[in-house]
């Protein structure tokens, strides 16, 4: 494998300003898949436009977000998503987010209707869990999911090993650079349990992020796990291949 090639395994390209010019710009960088999240109709359909346009660099994902839960029709969007995972690499972005209004019964009762549309199709789910680390690993583990990204992940020790011993990932993030409880996290993750993504165009230290950006959070994966880029290069690249399947090609 080419110890250069990078997956960023988490982006809102829908919300990029100019999405094409961005994903080429990171394929030149070195980047040779980007997974496109979506967080409901509006933006899973911008995804699959951009595939359509870019099907060998772009790869699209599906679900509804816990914040969208409030602003669209959750039947609608379940529907939706039962419909379309048929032509995604994985289910996400989904999962629980405690501090947010929209009521937990109701936001584990969405994110478990579509674990289990996943589970069904042997498919790979994007996990928010933000302030609900725990409860969104006992709901993967209920459905059944055997492979699975804790996005972004920043809690709990204790629950992070049990999310590695479960055989999931953890994604770096452009924080890791800055965010101490995010290093931790990274530190104490096996490389072989590591993924690396931008969740573009989240801001970082006041700038927004670009798909390129992950060329940066591999050189501070490297850093911190005391390897070469090349190995944390072609390591996290593996643990892609291993999550997301035949869809990727090295």
């Amino acid at each position: 494998m080419n110890s250069n090639v990078l997956v960023d395994t988490h982006a809102h390209l829908d919300l990029l300003y100019h999405p094409m010019e961005e994903a080429i710009r990171a394929r030149e960088n070195g980047v040779k898949y980007i997974v496109g999240v979506s967080m409901g109709i509006a933006s899973a359909n911008r995804i699959q436009e951009l595939t359509f346009r870019l099907p060998d660099l772009i790869l699209p994902a599906v679900g509804l977000h816990p914040w969208n839960i409030a602003q669209e029709d959750p039947e609608d969007c379940l529907r939706f998503v039962q419909d379309s995972l048929d032509h995604a690499v994985a289910l996400g972005e989904v999962g629980l987010d405690y501090r947010i209004k929209t009521p937990k019964s109701l936001q584990k009762e969405v994110l478990m209707r579509q674990l289990m549309m996943a589970a069904a199709r042997d498919l790979p789910v994007l996990l928010h869990c933000r302030f609900s680390h725990a409860r969104v690993l006992e709901m993967a583990r209920e459905a059944g999911i055997r492979r699975a990204i804790f996005h972004w992940y920043s809690g709990p020790a204790d629950v992070l090993m049990n999310i590695i011993q479960e055989g999931y990932f953890i994604s770096a993030t452009p924080a890791v650079k800055y965010s101490t409880k995010h290093r931790d996290a990274v530190s104490l993750t096996p490389l072989t349990n590591l993924v690396l993504e931008t969740d573009c165009p989240v801001e970082y230290s006041g700038v927004e992020s670009r798909p390129a950006d992950v060329v940066e959070v591999c050189q501070e994966v490297a850093l911190l796990k005391a390897v070469s880029f090349g190995e944390a290069a072609a390591t996290t690249t593996e643990n892609a291949l291993k999550i997301f399947g035949g869809r990727l090609i090295i």
